[in-house]
């Protein structure tokens, strides 16, 4: 398998990924933003915001699931996917350290709205 990532990127964003700088490892984009939660959640990897975000999507019904990673039950290690509904069920997949969540396409939504 060998994706034509140049032509992806030019199809998706218009244009493909600048050769040095943050684009050469995360891709094309607009602007990259740090966040974290003042007061961090307990149990989270770094402060939670990303288990925050995803439970107030869930919870204001803006989105009806979240794709997420959590544990084995059998291996720490070994990380699986999950589609979470309930909000106070995103705790069991905190501080995964495979966990990720897709949010640049609802940011970039939100962004152009505002």
């Amino acid at each position: 398998m060998r994706p034509d990532y140049p032509g992806i990127e030019r199809r998706v964003h218009g244009r493909v990924r600048k050769s040095s700088g943050d684009e050469r490892f995360f891709g094309v984009h607009q602007a990259m933003w740090q966040a974290r939660l003042k007061a961090p959640l307990e149990g989270a990897q770094w402060t939670g915001i990303t288990t925050r975000l995803a439970a107030g999507l869930l919870e204001r019904g803006e989105v009806d699931a979240v794709l997420t990673m959590t544990w084995d039950l059998a291996d720490r290690w070994r990380p699986v996917p999950a589609i979470v509904t309930d909000p106070e069920a995103l705790a069991q997949c905190r501080a995964c350290v495979w966990a990720t969540l897709r949010w640049s396409r609802w940011w970039s939504l939100r962004l152009r709205a505002a």
